[in-house]
């Protein structure tokens, strides 16, 4: 039988094809998955492939090892295959890879951590391993040593090697902070022998440093190499999402899904921002086929009961949050939204409950005091809600809806000026919309400032001519300040709109007596 060799294509190659040159040169047969991109395949055939095989040497290399946290990782998948199904795990460590290093990262995910504990072979050199050691370490898996599996169609060249050693050099200094030096080691690589992992891995690095120009432009050069690299449109398709520009990232996800059908993280962003333009039955296909292969994944659960509940199906959203919650019950995410659903169905307290366990686990999480602050509104705790709208403001002082509940709030207390100040916050930072100039405009007539707050209700009916609340206050504002010709016109235009009949019946009862006003003093 074979050793099966696992290693990550994607910036291991050539690496993983030096090694086992050497063990084929020695007579240690070795396999391993041919496919093009090990990222493009589905897991069956090659565990299979690797069922069949003696052991499995697992290539270890600082991306590799990254690459381990991810569930969904394709060398993930065949380790914990391995080790399920009892078959040695023979690992090798290169290009600077120590296990102390993967538990100071946490990249060890528990079904792969007795790994340290096998038999271990630490390449001084991707290059040269050392034969003798080779064949001490690996022949007895192998007896007799036979004709080589397979040879390579040409060795690879110093060139390609050296550049995937600075690309292994890189990620080390990259997760552990040194941005600058990673950068280098990133640009090293690409001046001996670019590949799109380089250009990836320096823009990932850019970012991660603040410089998003330069990683748009890794990204994009990643992708002019390898037009459908998922994970270079993975990056492309999230910068998008973080400028609001949802349809391209779209267009980014969809390409990484054509290379690599099941990409999870481009499934969950892609049916997302579906979502956000309010395809919901397109972010439905995409979540569902996700929960298809994957049917524990508590983000894509979460966001597809965060669809249900923007299409109404509001059992159907708590079912999933429920779900989810089951899975991960400390899943801010889920009792956040089931938090929402709560609030959509009238049921304050659990709604508080949920918002209140969010505060809990992540007390700087500015969204979660907001949603505790506007559940505390509801059921009249203003003291509560104005703590809480002040706290959100205190952890993101441009959070403008904060400002503005925090402002009603202030104006149901009694304390107009500090609404005042809070509704003007909130339009400086949300810009101005009817509904906030609107509030504005009642509080500055509250305090006796009615020419502003005449001001105000007429620029909020100039951005939304329809919003009858502004009518109606400025009607009421004109008649209070003597302004009957003003007053008239405007309640004239506003009974117009209304169908309830007593309202109706109140307002024409206010037009009659302010025309009885107007015949005895023309204004």
């Amino acid at each position: 039988m074979m050793l099966y060799l696992t290693y990550r294509h994607w910036t291991n190659k050539v690496i993983s094809m030096a090694f086992a040159t050497a063990l084929n040169q020695e007579g240690i047969p070795v396999t391993t998955w041919t496919a093009s991109d090990q990222r493009t395949q589905t897991a069956a055939p090659r565990l299979t492939q690797l069922r069949e095989s003696a052991a499995v040497i697992a290539l270890l290399t600082p991306s590799a090892v990254y690459g381990l946290s991810d569930p969904f990782d394709p060398v993930r998948e065949e380790l914990e295959a391995a080790v399920n199904t009892q078959i040695p795990v023979l690992p090798v460590l290169a290009c600077g890879f120590t296990w102390e290093w993967a538990y100071e990262h946490d990249y060890l995910p528990a079904p792969l951590a007795t790994l340290p504990e096998q038999p271990t072979l630490i390449l001084a050199s991707a290059a040269a391993p050392d034969v003798a050691t080779l064949r001490a370490h690996f022949a007895r898996y192998v007896s007799p040593p036979v004709k080589p599996a397979f040879e390579p169609a040409a060795a690879p060249d110093d060139d390609r090697l050296a550049s995937e050693v600075d690309l292994e050099r890189a990620y080390l200094l990259g997760h552990n902070g040194q941005y600058t030096a990673s950068i280098a080691a990133y640009s090293d690589g690409i001046n001996r022998h670019p590949t799109p992992a380089h250009f990836v891995g320096r823009g990932q690095t850019y970012l991660t440093s603040g410089d998003e120009n330069r990683a748009k432009a890794d990204f994009e050069h990643a992708v002019r190499m390898f037009p459908d690299d998922p994970i270079a449109h993975n990056f492309l398709g999230s910068m998008a999402e973080q400028r609001k520009g949802f349809p391209a990232a779209i267009r980014h996800y969809s390409n990484a899904l054509t290379a690599m059908p099941d990409n999870e993280f481009a499934l969950l962003r892609r049916g997302a921002d579906h979502a956000r333009l309010g395809q919901y039955e397109a972010a439905l296909v995409d979540l569902n086929k996700l929960l298809a292969r994957f049917p524990t994944h508590t983000d894509a659960i979460v966001e597809r009961g965060d669809v249900y509940l923007e299409m109404n199906r509001t059992s159907d959203a708590l079912a999933a949050f429920d779900t989810a919650l089951q899975i991960a019950p400390r899943h801010t995410g889920a009792l956040m939204n089931r938090g929402r659903a709560y609030l959509t169905l009238g049921d304050l307290a659990g709604a508080h409950n949920d918002f209140d366990a969010v505060v809990r686990i992540e007390p700087n999480n500015a969204l979660a005091h907001y949603n505790r602050g506007l559940s505390r509104q509801m059921q009249s705790d203003l003291t509560g809600a104005v703590t809480d709208y002040t706290r959100a403001i205190q952890l993101n002082p441009t959070y403008g809806d904060a400002y503005m509940n925090r402002g009603v709030v202030q104006r149901a207390m009694g304390h107009v000026r500090q609404a005042v100040e809070d509704y003007t916050r909130a339009i400086d930072l949300n810009g101005a919309s009817a509904v906030a100039l609107t509030n504005r405009a009642n509080a500055l007539c509250d305090i006796g400032e009615h020419r502003k707050g005449i001001r105000d209700y007429t620029r909020a009916l100039s951005l939304d001519p329809g919003y009858t609340k502004a009518l109606a206050n400025r009607a009421f504002t004109y008649r209070d300040m003597g302004k009957i010709r003003a007053a008239l016109q405007d309640f004239t235009a506003y009974v117009a709109t209304l169908d309830d009949a007593d309202e109706r019946r109140s307002i024409q009862a206010v037009i009659r007596d302010l025309e009885s006003k107007k015949r005895r003093w023309p204004l």
